[in-house]
């Protein structure tokens, strides 16, 4: 990947503890998710294949993958929400991501996936179960680490699950004693 995005301390907010921010938005596309297509990725063509995508996402997934995607050369379908953010929906098309939009959101979106990768012939991505997927997180951990090794915590955003599960697993290998 690019350059890692920075850990930045918060002093002004709290100023009596050392408090850092990952700033994963400065990742090429503007979030952690693609960690996780960069490592699906790479697996995928180190093991020659080359299947078309197929993301469930109600967008940043979505970009992520597709960013990562233009990069290795794989084509990409996103099975989106009707109601996706136009700003979203114009990146996704820029990026030149086939989208297939459903009513709906969260279960729709994977089962609708799901067939859609199916039929295609496709990869099916499950953003927060396929381990080739979120171990793409592992790398947020061990930057961590390797930049603040007395590191007793690490807070997180918890959606469906996918950061925690790479997270986790890093920390757990690592027989880490992060919180």
């Amino acid at each position: 990947m690019h350059p890692q995005p920075p850990l930045v301390r918060l002093g002004n907010l709290f100023p009596n503890r050392a408090v850092y921010a990952k700033c994963e938005f400065l990742a090429p596309a503007g979030c952690f998710k693609i960690r996780g297509a960069m490592h699906l990725l790479q697996r995928l063509t180190a093991d020659g294949r080359k299947p078309d995508l197929v993301v469930p996402s109600s967008g940043n997934t979505a970009v992520g993958a597709a960013v990562a995607a233009r990069m290795f050369g794989f084509r990409m379908t996103g099975v989106v929400p009707q109601t996706i953010a136009k700003a979203k929906d114009d990146k996704l098309q820029s990026l030149g991501v086939e989208l297939v939009k459903i009513a709906g959101g969260g279960n729709e979106l994977l089962k609708r996936a799901k067939e859609l990768a199916e039929e295609k012939g496709g990869y099916f991505v499950h953003p927060h179960l396929d381990p080739l997927w979120t171990d793409g997180y592992q790398a947020i951990a061990r930057e961590i680490q390797q930049a603040l090794p007395e590191c007793r915590s690490i807070v997180f955003p918890l959606g469906g699950g996918g950061l925690l599960m790479g997270l986790s697993e890093h920390l757990r290998k690592q027989k880490s004693s992060v919180r």
